[in-house]
């Protein structure tokens, strides 16, 4: 158990400092109307709003969990069904996996996807380009030489494993337009 867990459910066990830091926590929050959302004050620019507890940093809805509905299983993460981070409303808050959060993530469609991960080698122009490619009948092997990919990668690309979202518009499947 780390610190900041540790610290957790030391505040779990003293009603003094468990009312100290519900005060704390949501006088420094400011209720969004729109979404409902509690959103905390502290650590405006991070995506993963913190704040000091007895001289260790605790992530604000891992702390409002604790204060408002108990002691968060051990290797589990808090994960939010608004998807904003910034939110401490209990009602938006609840104990779950790293895979749990994955799937919400695919799930809800906002996952980043070909071009806008880092190291993507391809386009989506490019991806186009080589669904075109085999649908008339190019072989994989001499696709991944024209784009300096991987053959497994073109074969990914025809299994819709990956750039799935990225469709040919029409029948005539033109390579090279």
């Amino acid at each position: 158990m780390n610190n900041a867990d540790k610290m957790l459910m030391r505040i779990r066990n003293e009603p003094k400092l468990m009312e100290k830091y519900h005060k704390r926590l949501f006088t420094n929050s400011r209720l969004d109307e729109e979404t409902g959302c509690w959103n905390t004050l502290y650590g405006a620019n991070v995506s993963e709003p913190q704040m000091g507890v007895e001289g260790i940093m605790i992530r604000c809805p891992r702390l409002s969990y604790t204060i408002m509905k108990g002691v968060i299983p051990e290797g589990l993460s808090i994960l939010h069904i608004c998807d904003n981070p910034r939110c401490v409303n209990p009602e938006h808050i609840f104990p779950g996996t790293t895979q749990d959060n994955m799937s919400d993530k695919v799930n809800k469609n906002r996952q980043r996807k070909g071009g806008q991960i880092a190291t993507c080698k391809l386009t989506e122009a490019d991806a186009l380009k080589i669904k075109k490619g085999l649908a008339k009948g190019l072989t994989g092997v001499y696709l991944a030489k024209l784009f300096s990919v991987s053959p497994r990668l073109i074969g990914y690309i025809k299994q819709g494993k990956i750039w799935a979202h990225v469709e040919i518009k029409n029948t005539e499947a033109n390579y090279g337009e």
